[in-house]
């Protein structure tokens, strides 16, 4: 059921009927899926007990008190489930619509349901979803510089996912201003120093976040697990890519292509500690602008042969591939076992 559903979105989004693009039928779809899932998901029931919870008194969420507050004013947990599944989905719907066009409007779909990373890992975490939302919502902000009510909009997510105030630094670094291929160099050879001193990075993010809230985000970095080498080089071929191409790219898509490598490196990261992709999170979904963008871009410009050939058919060849790999991998994972099998609302009220 899932993996139909998931299918089907992509062939409808791909689709056009009396020369109209179903992009928005696919989202709809989507929404739906989202909307009426019971027990999806490693974190439904713990989202559902929290929920109980609420409603009895109990401070669960101590310091994001928009969640908990939507938790208090939502008649039912079903119900608190539709809202949330609704706006994420809206927002992705409206980036997508607002940014990609024509074909490109299906391949933006394809990534962000291929990557378990994007849609079904986000249905799990509500509150970070929640929040990676309003950060979606807050780009506009940058590209207006206006600092002020970028920084209300990260306040706004991180009373939904305290982790978000991770974001504010964005602003600083992130811009639409075009970049040459001189600073393009600049900014990766500076990421690949980081890399290779990757646990200074990790060691700033876990202070940062044992400020916000000792008790709430101290199981994420308690552990000491990371990504594999294989993992952590394929996540380098996105890197890559992305880093190639960034001068090709303008405006809001140049934001996005700057967010998503920020997103790479940290999936590179995680060579050293697999926890930082909680951080990834907020910056993966901006894969579904900045990777049609890049192909748009080389399928309507004139280059020579065997660049083309390299960034329109080698590169995403090898990009898709790495995401089907993926996708087999997320669902063999027992850990994931649970976004494996598809339940509704409608079985639960039985």
């Amino acid at each position: 059921m899932v993996h139909f559903i998931l299918a089907l979105s992509v062939i409808i989004a791909f689709s056009k009927y009396k020369n109209i693009r179903l992009t928005g039928l696919a989202f709809i779809i989507l929404s739906a899926f989202s909307a009426l899932r019971y027990n999806f998901g490693n974190d439904y029931s713990s989202y559902a007990r929290a929920y109980r919870a609420i409603k009895g008194g109990e401070d669960i969420f101590k310091n994001e008190h928009l969640y908990t507050l939507l938790n208090k004013i939502t008649p039912g947990f079903f119900l608190l489930m539709a809202i949330t599944s609704a706006f994420f989905v809206w927002v992705v719907y409206k980036m997508v619509k607002e940014h990609t066009v024509g074909i490109y409007q299906g391949m933006a779909v394809l990534i962000f349901v291929i990557n378990p990373y994007l849609f079904l890992m986000n249905l799990s975490a509500v509150r970070q979803c929640t929040a990676m939302c309003i950060f979606i919502m807050a780009l506009k902000y940058i590209q207006e510089r206006k600092f002020l009510l970028y920084l209300l909009m990260i306040i706004i997510a991180a009373l939904f996912h305290l982790s978000a105030l991770v974001l504010i630094p964005v602003y600083f670094f992130v811009n639409d201003k075009p970049m040459s291929r001189l600073q393009t160099f600049l900014l990766v050879t500076a990421m690949l120093l980081l890399l290779i001193e990757g646990r200074i990075v990790t060691s700033l993010i876990e202070t940062g976040l044992f400020v916000f809230d000792k008790s709430s985000y101290t199981h994420y970095f308690s552990g000491d697990t990371t990504n594999s080498l294989r993992a952590t080089l394929l996540t380098g071929v996105y890197f890559a890519y992305v880093a190639i191409n960034l001068v090709h790219l303008k405006g809001y898509k140049l934001i996005c292509g700057k967010l998503y490598l920020v997103g790479t490196f940290f999936g590179m990261l995680a060579f050293y500690f697999s926890m930082i992709t909680r951080i990834q999170m907020y910056f993966d979904i901006f894969s579904i602008i900045a990777i049609p963008a890049i192909i748009e871009y080389h399928a309507n410009c004139e280059e020579g042969k065997w660049a083309r050939i390299i960034n329109l058919y080698i590169f995403p060849a090898a990009l898709l591939i790495i995401y089907i790999a993926r996708y087999y991998s997320f669902f063999a994972n027992p850990m994931w076992s649970s976004f494996a099998t598809y339940h509704t609302i409608f079985e639960a009220l039985l």
